[in-house]
């Protein structure tokens, strides 16, 4: 009897398992111990040590720079007052880490800046291995800011630089760098014209 049977009831779908969302690893929190501390939108800090009485450089130069790169806790993994040369960056060109190019960016010739990059800005979530950095890791560099070198000018202090080396190779030196970058100053005296923006390395 059609009228005693109970009405089919309509399948309903499998219950799909719910599935936890995928939160990405929290990022260490670096406590800033020093005073005046600077945050820009991007969440670079930096404090100046040394504030420089020369100009900032401008994209498509050459910045001149010695630096000590440590991790949070102290631990040294980068020095270039250990290397021969002083380490030359060009901003804007992308080879560089974010944060670094951004508080290059403001600082002034002479001056003395410590950089506190969070891991979005610097070596990321991967770290850097081969630097003994860690995943996801606050990294600070104390960077000082020796010229801003227009292209006219670099292209002077190389080719000042060849002839001399090719000739006494032997003499290439840290004195001699400096005596260079002292006619580096010199020529950026008299050539007042801008470089021209070049189109497109974290420190190493």
């Amino acid at each position: 009897n059609s009228e005693g049977r109970k009405a089919a009831q309509p399948k309903s779908a499998p219950i799909e398992p719910v599935r936890p969302a995928i939160q990405p690893p929290p990022e260490p929190v670096y406590i800033v111990k020093d005073k005046n501390v600077v945050t820009t939108p991007t969440g670079l800090r930096y404090v100046d040590l040394i504030t420089g009485a020369g100009k900032s450089p401008k994209r498509g130069q050459t910045a001149v720079v010695r630096y000590v790169g440590k991790l949070a806790n102290e631990t040294v993994f980068d020095d270039s007052h250990k290397k021969e040369d002083p380490l030359e960056c060009m901003l804007g060109a992308g080879r560089f880490l974010r944060g670094w190019e951004e508080g290059l960016s403001s600082m002034k010739v002479g001056g003395k800046r410590k950089l506190i990059i969070p891991p979005r800005l610097g070596y990321g979530r991967a770290g850097n291995k081969k630097m003994g950095i860690p995943p996801n890791s606050y990294v600070i560099f104390e960077v000082e800011l020796d010229l801003a070198l227009n292209e006219q000018v670099l292209q002077k202090r190389d080719e000042v630089l060849g002839v001399h080396l090719a000739r006494r190779p032997e003499e290439h030196t840290p004195a001699l760098q400096s005596l260079v970058n002292r006619v580096c100053r010199l020529l950026l005296e008299k050539t007042k014209t801008p470089a021209p923006p070049t189109h497109p390395r974290s420190p190493s």
